[in-house]
Order: structure tokens, then sequence, then C-alpha cells
């Protein structure tokens, strides 16, 4: 069986066990290389187009939440000021319809 197995194996890498092994290897090597560069080079370009677009969205996501947290107070300040704006006409127009109930009142006991 081990002998077979050898055979095959000699067959398979077209080699005879009279050939020396340090041309297959450098050839390998030299595949591994070339195989390594190309997976380098992808993952690379994965790197430069995929994950540094990635993470310049995120920082820039999180510098704009950071820098939009004054303006947030400012909204939250401005809408304060609204509501109290409101109220005040809300005053006005109550103390407007009082002094027109009282002058239509004060009228009617002067007949």
């Amino acid at each position: 069986m081990t002998l077979i197995i050898m055979l095959e194996f000699f067959g398979r890498n077209e080699m005879t066990p009279l050939d020396s092994l340090d041309s297959k290897i450098q050839t390998l090597e030299n595949v591994f290389k070339i195989r390594m560069n190309g997976m380098i080079a992808m993952l690379k370009n994965i790197k430069k187009h995929q994950t540094k677009p990635t993470v310049e969205m995120l920082q820039a996501l999180i510098e704009e939440a950071e820098f939009s947290r004054k303006p947030i107070m400012e909204q939250k300040v401005r809408f304060e000021e609204k509501r109290r704006i409101k109220e005040y006409l809300k005053l006005q127009f109550q103390i407007k319809t009082i002094n027109a109930s009282y002058t239509v009142f004060t009228s009617r006991l002067s007949i």
C-alpha cells in the first residue's frame, strides 16, 4: 500500500525517484510567493476602498455628533423661549379680553 502511494505521488507530480527536489521546491516557493503577493494586494485594496472610507465616515459622524451637541442645547433654549413667548401672548390676549369685557361691563353700568 505504501509503495502504491509513493508511485502515485511521483506520477501526480511528474517526477521520477532520480529527480532532485530543489527545482520543484523553488518552483513551489515562487508559486506561493506569487499567490501571497496577490492576496496581500487584495487585502490592501479592501483596506483602501472598504475599510478606510467606513472608518472615515464613522469618525465624521462622531465629530458631527460632538459638534452638534451645542446646537441641540441652543435648540432647547430656543424651544423654551418660544414656549415663553406663547405664554406671554396668551396672557396678553387674556388681558385684552378682560379689558374688553371690563369696558363693556362698565359701559353697561354707566347707562
